[in-house]
């Protein structure tokens, strides 16, 4: 999702140039590098088609990790593994919600990890995407 969040700031960025690129025409020569608008609407365009890729890519495995999480039956297994995978929280952040130490959190996130294995379609998805998260 971040690299999403990157595309989505470049895009914003060209967005504001394009608008701030006016056509002068005048006989007069100018110095420096001119910056064409047709040019960053190409960038534009593609970036968006990127952003749209990157997006898509990201809400499937979203869907990935909420169907493995809703298969749980443990109520604080489904809700480490939607505060850990779903909404990014980190340990000491999930203690507070959850109001338990760190220890029982490890416990709770070992267990539903374990759990997930019997059906290795998402706990190989699950560990995946931490795999990709940690890099």
């Amino acid at each position: 999702m971040r690299n999403a969040e990157s595309i989505e700031y470049q895009i914003q960025k060209l967005q504001s140039q394009i608008n701030k690129v006016t056509a002068i025409v005048n006989d007069m020569p100018r110095g420096g590098k001119s910056t064409d608008k047709s040019e960053l609407i190409c960038k534009l365009i593609d970036l968006q088609e990127q952003y749209k890729t990157e997006y898509s890519t990201a809400a499937e495995k979203l869907k990935t990790i909420e169907t493995a999480i809703a298969e749980l039956s443990d109520p604080q297994e489904q809700a480490v593994l939607r505060y850990k995978y779903i909404l990014g929280l980190k340990e000491n952040k999930i203690c507070i919600k959850m109001n338990f130490e760190k220890t029982k959190i490890y416990e709770i996130h070992k267990s539903a990890l374990k759990n997930l294995q019997k059906n290795k379609k998402h706990y190989f998805t699950l560990k995946k995407i931490k795999k990709q998260k940690s890099t």
